[in-house]
């Protein structure tokens, strides 16, 4: 057991060293003397036999792999050096029976299901992982393009309340022109002469071009409010969009946290 708990803390895996025992007989840079006597046992006793050296090579050099670390570890499983006959006397000290065996072979496909079952949820994690990742990042972009279309939405409203702003000035300047033209006319009917009818005509023929510029102004106001009326509604869905998009964004970065 103390090996064991060794080897497991060092992280060396029983599949990184006994397989190539099991596979080649300890044929695997072992002596000759040694790999031919593991042969006829084999032949003798079968191929379970194996086992009875794997277990015996363990025992005999406990306190050797207790005191080595994982590379050292993986070099001296994988350089046997040991006197063929002891080798095969200390095999023999072992008594493994088949019931024994089959039980042991039950548990490991057993675990070996158990860790199989426990990567292919690890698997699905990671690539659910990747997947809310890759979600995370399109709505992120989906977030920055929303922001931008915001700012352009704002920048507009900005611009068409300067506009409106102008154009309103502007109408109250020519709305007191209109007013001063209008007393001018009205003191020029007191005393109107030939003369003054020539010029009265000559007013009333730019008043009536200046309420035809205020009329066009009163009509191109009207389109300015009528257009920020769409844009203000227009803003208000950015707005929607913008917090329902924040929210999606804020809860796909909880389940990947989640998921992690």
């Amino acid at each position: 057991m103390s090996v064991h708990r060794h080897l497991d803390a060092q992280g060396v895996l029983a599949t990184m060293y006994a397989s190539q025992w099991f596979m080649t007989l300890f044929a695997y840079r072992c002596p000759l003397d040694l790999v031919f006597r593991v042969f006829d046992l084999v032949f003798v006793e079968g191929s379970q036999i194996a086992i009875n050296f794997a277990l015996a090579l363990m025992k005999k050099n406990q306190q050797v792999i207790l005191s080595l670390e994982f590379e050292s570890l993986l070099e001296f499983f994988s350089s046997i050096h040991d006197n063929a006959y002891q080798f095969v006397q200390d095999a023999y000290s072992f008594s493994i029976s088949p019931r024994l065996l089959q039980k042991l072979s039950k548990q490991y496909v057993q675990e070996a299901a158990k860790v199989a079952k426990i990567q292919s949820i690890e698997d699905n994690m990671k690539r659910e992982n990747i997947e809310l990742t890759e979600q995370v990042k399109k709505l992120k972009k989906s977030y920055r393009t929303l922001e931008l279309e915001h700012q352009d939405v704002a920048k507009q409203v900005i611009d068409a309340k300067m506009s409106m702003a102008s154009l309103a000035a502007e109408n109250q300047q020519l709305k007191h022109e209109l007013n001063q033209m209008k007393h001018e006319m009205v003191k020029i009917k007191a005393t109107m002469d030939d003369e003054c009818h020539y010029r009265f005509s000559d007013l009333a023929s730019k008043n009536a071009q200046l309420v035809g510029d205020n009329s066009e102004l009163q009509d191109r106001l009207s389109e300015l409010e009528s257009a920020l009326i769409d844009m203000k509604l227009k803003y208000a869905e950015s707005e929607n969009d913008f917090e329902v998009m924040k929210q999606k964004l804020q809860e796909a970065q909880k389940l990947s946290l989640f998921k992690k």
